[in-house]
């Protein structure tokens, strides 16, 4: 009974040193990055910004021509009711034609949301493929497990940070 008891305890001493050495390992092969940090480095991001803010401009000067449309339309009609230059019939047309533009002025608002998203994507998957590339670099290079962004942290040793060899890897 005794050598059974034993055996368990050597067993279960066996697996908490394994643990501690594995864990010693995998602490040892991670690191983190300040990714917001990396990124203001990276051109390849500005351009992307200013590619988007571009073309954030031009849907909503779009959507403004659209406005300035429906309000020319609205005051032409107000002056026509005013003086009693039309139809009653020719009125309840202009009002139609009215809601329906302002319905396409909300629909596109909406729209002009899920357009620049659209572009956002577009615009960042080469930063973050070329991105993924320099930390899968550094990761190889240095034998890291794991590297982690720093904002999922709450405390790390600064010696674990990597931000620097990233922005180097992006550089070369």
């Amino acid at each position: 009974m005794n050598v059974i008891k034993n055996c368990k305890v050597e067993v279960v001493v066996v697996f908490i040193f394994i643990f501690c050495l594995t864990t010693n390992v995998v602490a040892q092969k991670v690191a983190y990055m300040n990714t917001p940090e990396v990124l203001q480095q990276m051109a390849e991001y500005k351009e992307a910004g200013y590619s988007l803010r571009n073309y954030q401009e031009e849907l909503q000067n779009n959507g403004k021509k659209m406005v300035q449309e429906f309000q020319k339309k609205q005051k032409e009609l107000e002056k026509k009711v005013k003086l009693a230059s039309t139809s009653s019939e020719e009125q309840q047309r202009l009002y139609e034609d009215l809601e329906k533009d302002q319905k396409e002025i909300l629909a596109y608002e909406k729209e002009i949301q899920v357009l620049a998203k659209q572009k956002e994507a577009e615009l960042l998957i080469p930063v973050q493929e070329k991105l993924n590339k320099a930390v899968q670099s550094v990761c190889k290079e240095k034998n890291y497990l794991l590297i982690v962004n720093a904002s999922a942290l709450l405390y790390a040793d600064e010696s674990l940070d990597v931000t620097a060899l990233v922005i180097d890897k992006l550089n070369q």
